[in-house]
């Protein structure tokens, strides 16, 4: 697995990229192959985006209108390694539950939908009077 940092108006971005796949890599990007032995690939994404990492980064950008991070920052990346087995139990409970989140959200976004469709249905009704909205009060 291979990580991609990259840097977007003050906010990062990592991915995880399968070994096989071609990069390119533009400006402000980083590139950097993580030893297998000793991180999980999802346990580091996870610590990129949350915790020590995710504020060291960010504390790099105060106070600068273009954000930057520097070969020598990376290096400076604070990150946890407990041991590999403990990082997948945590990779693994962490995918379980952002499921969980990532099900919920787009219930919700699935009935704000709906819910903008009936609001349309209703205020088609009213105007072309096929309900009477006379006796309603605001």
């Amino acid at each position: 697995m291979i990580y991609c940092l990259r840097e977007k108006r003050q906010q990062e971005e990592a991915c995880i990229v399968p070994d096989n796949v071609p990069l390119c890599l533009g400006q402000r990007m980083v590139l950097f192959r993580v030893n297998k032995q000793r991180l999980d690939a999802r346990f580091g994404i996870y610590s990129i985006y949350g915790g020590l990492a995710d504020e060291f980064i960010k504390s790099l950008s105060q106070g600068s209108t273009v954000g930057h991070f520097n070969m020598s920052d990376i290096g400076n990346t604070p990150l946890f390694e407990p041991p590999l087995s403990e990082q997948r139990a945590i990779a693994d409970f962490l995918d379980r539950e952002t499921a969980k989140i990532d099900a919920l959200t787009k219930k919700i976004y699935e009935q704000i939908e709906k819910l903008k469709e009936y609001r349309t249905a209703l205020i088609s009704a009213a105007v072309t009077g096929k309900i009477d909205v006379r006796e309603v009060t605001a």
